[in-house]
C-alpha cells in the first residue's frame, strides 16, 4: 500500500514537466488571440480629402510593410495591386478596386485584407488625408 501513497513535493516533482508544457500551450493560445486583436486595423472613417491629400493606411499587425496610395491613383479610379514589403522582410499584394476608388474618391475609407505570405495575411484601412 505504501507504494500507492505520493508525497506532495513528488507528485510537484513528477508534475513539472506536464505543468511546463501546458503553460506554453496556454501562452502560444494567448498569443494568437492577441494576434488576432492586433491584426484588426483601424476603422474605416470618412473624412480628408482623398482626390487632394492623397490617403492614410493602416497595416494591422504590422511589421515594417508600407502602403501609399496617392491622390493620382485615387483620381484615376482604376483598380491597382501594390506592393507593401516596405522592411517587412517578405512581400504582400494588396489590391483596391475600382469600387473601393470610388468610396475613395467620395472621401470614405475602405478596409482590405492583402495577400497571404509568410502564413499570414494583415488588414489595412484605407482612409483619406
Amino acid at each position: 500500500m505504501e507504494n500507492y501513497i505520493i508525497s506532495r513535493r513528488s507528485f510537484f516533482t513528477r508534475s513539472l514537466p506536464e505543468l511546463s508544457i501546458i503553460a506554453g500551450i496556454l501562452a502560444v493560445i494567448s498569443a494568437c488571440q492577441a494576434s488576432e486583436e492586433d491584426d484588426k486595423a483601424e476603422s474605416t472613417a470618412s473624412g480628408g480629402d482623398c482626390s487632394t491629400n492623397g490617403t492614410s493606411t493602416s497595416i494591422g499587425a504590422n511589421h515594417g510593410h508600407e502602403l501609399t496610395i496617392p491622390a493620382a491613383d485615387v483620381d484615376a479610379g482604376a483598380e491597382k495591386t501594390y506592393n507593401i514589403q516596405g522592411s517587412g522582410g517578405h512581400n504582400h499584394t494588396v489590391t483596391i478596386t475600382a469600387a473601393q476608388f470610388t468610396s475613395l474618391q467620395n472621401n470614405e475609407g475602405v478596409s482590405v485584407s492583402s495577400s497571404s505570405a509568410s502564413s499570414h495575411a494583415h488588414t489595412i484601412t484605407v482612409n483619406c488625408a
